[in-house]
């Protein structure tokens, strides 16, 4: 499930929920580029939340449904789109963000893969 919302040109807050698949989030994830909007992104196991911070960066947080573990960081488009098939795979996340060697800006509780 995919709820994505942003503010018109009033001001005024708008969000639609769908269902998408993987590669459906990553297109929306494109879209999200050098905006102020989000995508919350939820499957059974997995909540992921995903704001623009420019041409080439996201903020992506994660919490795992199924044990509590928690990370946030700022990560690239090829690291978004791995945090959505880790997801995709009701995977579990671990220390590094994926498809990098960096360490979650802040990751904590459930059990680290």
């Amino acid at each position: 499930m995919v709820i994505d919302g942003s503010l018109d040109e009033t001001g005024a807050y708008a969000e639609r929920a769908y269902e998408a698949d993987c590669d459906e989030v990553c297109l929306l994830l494109e879209k999200l580029k050098a905006t102020k909007d989000f995508l919350h992104v939820q499957s059974q196991s997995l909540c992921l939340d995903f704001s623009g911070l420019g041409d080439a960066s996201f903020e992506a947080e994660v919490y795992d449904l199924r044990d509590g573990f928690w990370a946030i960081s700022e990560v690239s488009t090829a690291a978004a789109r791995g945090v959505i098939e880790v997801a995709a795979a009701d995977g579990k996340f671990g220390e590094l963000v994926p498809t990098t060697a960096e360490e979650w800006g802040a990751f904590g509780g459930g059990r680290v893969a």
